[in-house]
């Protein structure tokens, strides 16, 4: 079973191609953290386990079109999650962290919602 805020995050990706800073926002406001210490820490927990689990795909991308830009040494999965791609659209270098929900992810959520 996945967790409401969880399902929430996996849910945004399925709308379309999804920021880390729009998954920070949303686990803010879905647990009322007025914290950003403990909302970085919640949805960085949140995003390695729907990583692990396959249920989302990340990428560093363009800001602007949400596409991706790879660069040569480039950190891969749960790596590319970090406070600073989670706080801001373009640091550090650039590119935006963005994730998008897998089949799996999609499967999981018709489960936990039907």
């Amino acid at each position: 079973m996945i967790d409401p805020t969880a399902a929430e995050v996996l849910f945004m990706g399925t709308e379309a191609e999804t920021s880390g800073l729009e998954a920070f926002n949303a686990v803010k406001d879905k647990e009322g953290l007025n914290d950003n210490t403990a909302t970085l820490a919640r949805t960085t927990d949140i995003l390695i386990q729907l990583i692990n689990d396959g249920m989302i795909e990340v990428w560093l991308g363009d800001p602007n079109s949400r596409e991706p830009v790879y660069h040569p040494g480039d950190p891969l999965g749960c790596q590319m999650v970090t406070p600073e791609r989670l706080l801001t659209m373009d640091k550090p270098d650039g590119r935006m962290l963005v994730y998008e929900t897998t089949e799996k992810g999609e499967n999981t959520l018709k489960g936990a919602w039907a």
